[in-house]
């Protein structure tokens, strides 16, 4: 009788323990997917170091507000745009878009977003790049924001704090900056304006200890990555960041502009200039088809203003579904 009530004693007590546990843990806090790395020209996964080919898409808006989605965009939910894009159309990494000025001016609730949809992709062994994409979303007099064609003197406090938060979680790699355009390759390496250049950037990354990794766009809204200065980087872990759409010219000249850069490369965006589809389907993927490069398209968002817009309503597509 003892032995029996010791048993059931024991058993409680480990039921209770593991109900704490679950409570102050819950499982997704444990779901992740391996870690990346990256060996020569491939990204591989640190466990197995099996080559990794990366398909998704973009989800705009939080580089202009605080999130959009369902169920009519502004006021939505954008996690719910991340799992629908990763459950029903099978993508395996989400490319985030980012403001450094939202993320500094609401230190609380719009870093909270994207710690929602970090865990939203991990829990789902997805991986999510949080990309440094506009300086400012606040255009003055109204209108669209303008791009940059580099980094701003705010934009070290950005990634030393962004890279701090997500150091080394195995789901999170970093745009360092969208699309730079600047005249040259020196400006490009040392900065203007009294901004850093993009390897200043990626040192920034690294002092806070992050091995992530991280994606570098070259010249021409990253479209030109011949002739890019030599990157150090101790831990190794970069891959090339290209952006392609219909204005760049025949794939020819793409293949031209990305060369033999030694690194993985990642087509962080393309597509359509019109709903129809007709140069992603007969064009971009199949070149796609035969590169071993990983590839987000631009964008899965639902706002009529968005140029390259994947969707209709949602969940309506227009004529091509992207990767």
């Amino acid at each position: 009788m003892r032995l029996k009530n010791k048993i059931s004693l024991n058993w409680f007590a480990t039921f209770f323990a593991l109900q704490l546990i679950l409570l102050l843990f819950p499982l997704s806090s444990f779901a992740a997917p391996p870690a990346l790395v990256v060996s020569g020209t491939s990204l591989n996964r640190s466990d197995t170091n099996c080559a990794v080919i990366l398909r998704g898409v973009n989800v705009p808006s939080l580089e202009w507000g605080v999130g959009e989605g369902p169920p009519s965009g502004i006021g939505g939910d954008i996690v719910q745009s991340v799992t629908y894009a990763i459950d029903t159309m099978k993508a395996n990494i989400i490319r985030l878009p980012l403001d450094e000025q939202r993320w500094s001016n609401w230190p609380y609730s719009y870093p909270k977003t994207v710690d929602d949809i970090v865990a939203a992709c991990s829990v789902r062994n997805a991986y999510v790049i949080l990309d440094l994409h506009l300086l400012t979303s606040y255009a003055p007099g109204g209108g669209n924001p303008v791009q940059q064609a580099m980094p701003d003197s705010t934009s070290t406090q950005f990634w030393a704090t962004v890279s701090s938060r997500y150091k080394n979680n195995p789901a999170v790699l970093y745009g360092v900056y969208n699309e730079p355009f600047p005249p040259d390759w020196a400006t490009w390496q040392n900065g203007s304006g009294g901004g850093p250049g993009i390897p200043s950037l990626l040192a920034t990354v690294r002092s806070s200890g992050a091995t992530n990794i991280c994606l570098i766009g070259g010249l021409q809204w990253s479209y030109q990555l011949t002739g890019m200065p030599a990157l150090t980087d101790a831990t190794g872990n970069y891959i090339f960041d290209e952006h392609i759409y219909p204005s760049k010219g025949a794939t020819s000249a793409w293949d031209t502009n990305i060369g033999s850069p030694g690194k993985p490369v990642f087509v962080g965006e393309f597509g359509q200039l019109t709903s129809d589809g007709t140069w992603d389907t007969s064009t971009f993927l199949p070149w796609l088809a035969g590169k071993p490069y990983g590839a987000t398209a631009w964008g899965f968002n639902a706002n009529a203003a968005m140029t390259y817009g994947m969707l209709t309503a949602y969940f309506t597509f227009n004529a091509w579904h992207g990767v």
